[in-house]
């Protein structure tokens, strides 16, 4: 009689290959890979883990393409979840609602939002929109939201051709006449620097023809084509991004000029002015002299071979320029602050980003790549003493497609007890992407996340509810019944879009979930899978036995299947062929429900609880039977009841022809 192979598959730590590897089987990954690993969480350490359910938070009034998430940090312990809808935006603290606002922010403008917060005060961005700061007064429910009044905005010479004429070098009511078409009734209350002065605009005659007053005399009245306009403008559009860095904040791209950095003074944020002051006092009626200093403002435009259109400004130890051309660095010198005379813009590579927010992933920056098909993470390489912007898709390139783009990204870091890092990415198709990340391990691997529904954004906040500081993913899902904010539990909750009810005496006629209206659920009572109930138009559903707590939601499959099996024999390879499959050992760790290809595997023994009381969990090897043959033979694990299950490894034993 032949004796059976053992087959070891001693991790899951890779993730979920695409078919261009289902033939590297030459690969370390491959051993430690799936072909499907859906509605598992896959950890760095190398188990798969069914994911917990999400949890009912709130019921939006719109689809979740009409939406945006962002995180409102004001400290690490009080953070706030900011969903923003047509003109409207929703305050949460805690998963309940405290504030809400109103905006200028259509449904057409969300996905283009960009964010940065420095205390009590959030700055937003958008090419379309004036710089908006969102700022909480000292309570929950007490909120600004007003455009950002500048001391100085910057100045940009956009013109090259037409030419200003000024009817006198100073005094109030002072024309302005353009040789060609330039102006519009927009300009009223800009202003121009031309001939060494500053002018502001009061009046619109004509596209050719404006009324200025004089802020600072000209020193001629020459027709003249270089004349600097503000940067920033209703006429010229607003910036695209922003951060803080080095005291300064940093503006990024305009509509009009998209490639174009903008510093403020050095501690006064709202100040872009290019030259102060020299502290030599003058006389009265005498002109103060102005120079350019470390600490003044200034503009910078990247230039490359093509225009690059700023996507969003990223700090850490650098300051990181994403746009649609490429990835670059702005340097002030080796150990050097940016000041005016320094400043200098390194690219480092020509991917090009998406729309999709840049994230800092364990110091380096994950971003999606302008074709939407890529993520990519930019980190420093000591070998090039450069920034390298390796392909964290290469291995699982069916992840992101042409069908399959990514919408938003979130990065949930230190989840239940898994010390892992996640990554989060709703696709177009709504499914939710996962990437596993240990970069210390080089550990990175991709799984997907589906649900009676389609993921729509993503965000993570952090809070300390009295058991140190926890983080919580934040979803936008579309159901049949609704759009939903939810959360990813850390409790042993395996439902979506599920409620935990609790009483506190025992009974079978239960209210409260609202959300599931209509939908036909799955329900663990008292620990116990009962039968599917569907829940009335008023949130009430009944038990079948009388209990205090009750778990109800969508049911989900987490479902995994392993690589083709590949047997080498004597340096032959046995692929191919048809292999048999005689059984499964699969260790569990605080397991209670699982299937093994088509096998029920069973959690309850002969002597255990009675029947009526909750599953112990089991943790040891299972030893399944199996049967069935063929040449490209896999093995597949799942399980559909709301119970959880780890799996460890899984050792398959195998007759091959001829061994």
């Amino acid at each position: 009689m032949k004796k059976p192979i053992s087959l070891p598959q001693i991790s899951f730590g890779s993730g979920e290959f695409g078919p261009y590897m289902y033939g590297r089987y030459d690969l370390e990954d491959y051993q430690r890979s799936g072909k499907t690993v859906e509605n598992w969480l896959v950890l760095p350490h190398g188990p798969i883990q069914r994911r917990p359910g999400f949890k009912f938070v709130y019921e939006l009034p719109v689809s979740g393409d009409n939406t945006r998430l962002a995180r409102f940090s004001f400290n690490t312990e009080q953070q706030y979840l900011l969903c923003f809808t047509n003109n409207a935006l929703r305050i949460f603290r805690d998963n309940v609602l405290v504030s809400t606002e109103t905006t200028t922010y259509p449904f057409s403008d969300l996905t283009d939002l960009r964010f940065t917060t420095a205390g009590d005060t959030m700055l937003i961005f958008h090419e379309d929109h004036p710089v908006k700061v969102l700022r909480r007064n000292g309570a929950d429910d007490d909120w600004s939201f007003e455009s950002v009044t500048f001391t100085n905005t910057p100045f940009y010479r956009y013109n090259y051709t037409v030419t200003i004429t000024p009817s006198a070098a100073t005094g109030t009511g002072i024309t302005f006449t353009a040789s060609d078409d330039y102006f519009s009734s927009d300009w009223v209350g800009l202003k121009i620097r031309i001939s060494q002065g500053l002018a502001t605009v009061t009046g619109y005659t004509s596209p050719t023809v404006i009324t200025v007053d004089i802020d600072e005399d000209l020193i001629d009245t020459v027709a003249n084509s270089a004349f600097e306009e503000e940067a920033f403008s209703v006429v010229r559009g607003y910036p695209r991004s922003g951060v803080f860095y080095q005291n300064r904040l940093v503006l990024g791209g305009v509509k009009s000029a998209p490639s174009l950095l903008m510093f403020s003074v050095v501690g006064d944020f709202y100040n872009f002015i290019d030259k102060q002051w020299d502290g030599v006092e003058v006389a009265p009626g005498e002109t103060e002299n102005r120079i350019v200093t470390d600490d003044s403002g200034f503009i910078y435009q990247i230039t490359t071979g093509e225009q690059q259109i700023i996507t969003e400004l990223k700090a850490s130890r650098n300051l990181h320029v994403f746009s649609t051309e490429a990835e670059s660095i702005v340097t002030g010198g080796t150990g050097q602050a940016i000041t005016p005379t320094n400043r200098n813009v390194l690219t480092q590579s020509f991917f090009g980003s998406a729309k999709v927010p840049v994230l800092d992933v364990e110091g380096e920056l994950m971003f999606a790549t302008r074709n939407n098909r890529e993520i990519r993470k930019m980190a420093y390489d000591l070998n090039t003493d450069s920034f390298k912007s390796d392909n964290s898709t290469l291995l699982a390139h069916h992840i992101f497609t042409s069908n399959n783009k990514p919408v938003d990204m979130a990065l949930l870091s230190g989840y239940r007890d898994t010390q892992s890092n996640f990554v989060f990415i709703p696709r177009t198709d709504g499914q939710l992407a996962v990437c596993t990340i240990n970069t210390n391990k080089e550990v990175l691997g991709w799984s997907r996340f589906t649900t009676q529904g389609d993921f729509k954004r993503v965000m993570v906040l952090s809070s300390d509810n009295g058991n140190g500081l926890r983080e919580t993913l934040y979803v936008v899902v579309d159901r049949e019944n609704g759009t939903f904010i939810e959360r990813l539990e850390e409790e042993d909750v395996y439902l979506d879009s599920h409620y935990v009810l609790t009483s506190g005496t025992a009974k079978t006629a239960w209210t409260g979930a609202t959300a599931l209206a209509d939908e036909t659920c799955h329900v663990l009572a008292g620990g116990l899978v009962e039968t599917p109930v569907t829940v009335a138009s008023d949130g009430s559903f009944v038990t079948e036995q009388e209990v205090t707590d009750v778990h109800i939601g969508l049911p989900y499959t987490s479902f995994a299947e392993t690589m083709e099996f590949v047997v080498s024999i004597e340096s032959i390879v046995k692929k191919g062929e048809r292999i048999t499959k005689v059984k499964a050992r699969v260790h569990c760790l605080d397991t209670k429900a699982l299937n093994v290809d088509q096998y029920r595997v069973p959690f309850r023994q002969l002597g255990d609880n009675l029947l009526d009381q909750p599953l112990p969990t089991f943790t040891g090897v299972k030893t399944i039977a199996l049967s069935g043959s063929g040449s490209s033979p896999t093995l597949t694990v799942s399980v559909s009841e709301p119970l959880p299950c780890t799996i460890l490894n899984i050792v398959t034993d195998i007759l091959v022809p001829d061994a």
